[in-house]
């Protein structure tokens, strides 16, 4: 919340803000709590009380506007996906409570998925297809803010599991690119190993001109925040640029500048 930085509601900058103040997390003046506080932004859309129908904040990161539980049902449900032993128990528990999973919960499983061993098996699984297309349509939805590390995450996952159909990785990237400014080091390098990756594949998007702009925008992005990459970040845009053949002098300087100083935490 720093001079500079981005707003983490709504991800602008802080001098397009009234009186350069931040958007609360869904709440108004000291002493408030939460999205209950009187005239406070809605966390989901960053729109007042006032703009919704009803006087009540978003609850869900869909387009039906339903109210699907809360954070607290949001939560307990990531618990549950990330708790979960293997990917058929993923699918099964996705599949029982569909209507219910949120944008979150729905990246929160694909994420879980890209990290097993099955890969492109899941492609034809219904549930698994059903995942895919809530998350596609949430992020066509502009409707409500993505937190910069679930859209990283929903590019990562997209990139692991080889998805074109619906173009998730695309839809994530439109998203990214807009709110590149709010972007923590953590999504700046999943979002570039996403890229990379995809870049690597038959991915359609990934070899035409469509992605320069949100490449350039990371590396503008990751130049700024440089002394807060660790060694992982670092050797994952250091890859992601050089399979990109982005080279950008500024950017290029900055990770071989830094890098000396985590060597120490490099595998071998």
């Amino acid at each position: 919340s720093g001079e500079g930085r981005a707003c983490f509601v709504c991800g602008r900058p802080r001098d397009e803000h009234e009186g350069g103040r931040f958007c609360s997390k869904g709440g108004g003046g000291k002493g408030t709590k939460g999205s209950m506080a009187k005239g406070g932004v809605c966390f989901q859309c960053g729109k007042a009380r006032a703009e919704h129908e009803g006087g009540r904040f978003c609850g869900s990161g869909f387009s039906d506007g339903q109210n699907h539980g809360g954070s607290a049902a949001v939560s307990q449900m990531n618990d549950d996906i990330a708790s979960l032993p293997n990917a058929g128990a993923i699918l099964e528990y996705c599949d029982r409570r569909l209507s219910e999973l949120d944008f979150v919960n729905c990246v929160t499983a694909l994420h879980r998925l890209a990290k097993g061993t099955q890969g492109n098996g899941l492609k034809c699984h219904k549930t698994f297809k059903s995942v895919v297309e809530r998350v596609h349509l949430a992020l066509l939805n502009d409707s409500f803010f993505k937190r910069p590390r679930h859209v990283a995450s929903a590019s990562w996952a997209a990139a692991k599991l080889l998805i074109t159909d619906p173009p998730l990785l695309e839809a994530a990237s439109m998203v990214a690119l807009r709110i590149i400014n709010s972007f923590e080091p953590q999504s700046l390098s999943s979002t570039a190993w996403a890229l990379a990756a995809a870049a690597g594949s038959s991915n359609v998007f990934a070899t035409n001109g469509a992605l320069q702009p949100l490449v350039a925008a990371i590396a503008q992005r990751a130049e700024m925040r440089g002394d807060e990459f660790d060694s992982r970040g670092l050797s994952n845009l250091a890859w992601s640029f050089a399979n990109l053949r982005f080279a950008q002098e500024p950017i290029l300087v900055s990770l071989a500048t830094r890098a000396p100083s985590r060597v120490h935490e490099f595998d071998e």
